[in-house]
């Protein structure tokens, strides 16, 4: 057989494996494009979960590098308004710092109104989005993050809030009765101990607008749940967002992460929304 001809067929070789790998890749595109946002995540967590962890990790210490060799001033608050849309940054955080009597002399406060997330979007910028978050949180760089209820959701699954119940006494607690976003911390950690339901993610890509909105609702009922842990307060009628277009669709949830160290300042915040 003449060199010619080996070439030729190592060519159809590659071409035909290319075409197999093209045709792998566009069943998989397809099948992603009908999933929901977490139907994708899972399916995307399922088989690049390594490569998820190693890029917020690393992240996480480029943020700690790159503030430290480049002299970065301390916080002392850090919230992340998630699809608050038209807001503007530096207006609310001048605003709250003025309202929290605040030094900054020697400190950084931002509040950052221009992080957006689709329902459904698994592209760069989104995947992108979600790790920064991560990112900041695992380094102790933010405080606050409200969001709509969707995305609440996805955060608090992530297991990103406090209890409430360690922050807010039981008074105020029972004064926000019925706008109190709950977790059922029984299903996160049977969810956190088993493979990806693979079955509840079909159901939830068949699910209408309507049934969206009957399933966060669940999240105010403790009552249904096992082991209900309270991690969000629903914001109706917020003087500051009325006043800054913020929020003119669906409802926010605000929730104070776990791992802050300034949770006094995060429940300033959590005031200034109410005055």
């Amino acid at each position: 057989m003449s060199d010619d001809n080996i070439l030729i067929e190592e060519d159809e070789s590659e071409k035909g494996q290319w075409s197999v790998a093209d045709d792998i890749r566009a069943e998989q595109k397809a099948a992603l494009s009908k999933m929901s946002l977490k139907g994708k995540i899972l399916h995307l967590w399922e088989y690049y979960k390594i490569q998820a962890i190693i890029t917020v990790a690393v992240t996480a210490i480029l943020i700690g590098l790159i503030s430290s060799i480049a002299g970065k001033r301390p916080l002392i608050f850090h919230a992340i308004l998630i699809n608050s849309y038209i807001m503007n940054d530096e207006l609310i955080t001048n605003d709250f710092i003025e309202f929290a009597a605040l030094d900054t002399s020697s400190h950084d406060c931002f509040i950052d109104t221009s992080t957006v997330l689709t329902a459904g979007d698994m592209g760069q910028y989104s995947i992108a989005t979600t790790q920064r978050i991560m990112a900041v949180i695992m380094v102790g760089d933010l405080d606050v993050i409200v969001s709509d209820e969707y995305h609440f959701l996805s955060c608090a699954e992530s297991e990103f809030f406090a209890d409430l119940r360690t922050i807010l006494d039981e008074d105020v607690l029972a004064s926000l009765a019925g706008n109190i976003f709950y977790i059922d911390q029984a299903v996160i950690e049977a969810r956190n101990n088993a493979e990806p339901d693979f079955s509840a993610i079909a159901k939830e890509i068949a699910m209408t607008e309507a049934q969206i909105a009957e399933m966060l609702a669940e999240y105010r009922k403790p009552e249904l749940m096992e082991r209900p842990m309270p991690v969000g307060i629903i914001i109706h009628d917020s003087p500051v967002f009325e006043q800054m277009n913020g929020y003119l669709v669906g409802v926010p949830v605000f929730g104070f992460i776990a791992n802050s160290v300034r949770k006094e300042t995060a429940m300033l915040f959590w005031d200034y929304l109410r005055e």
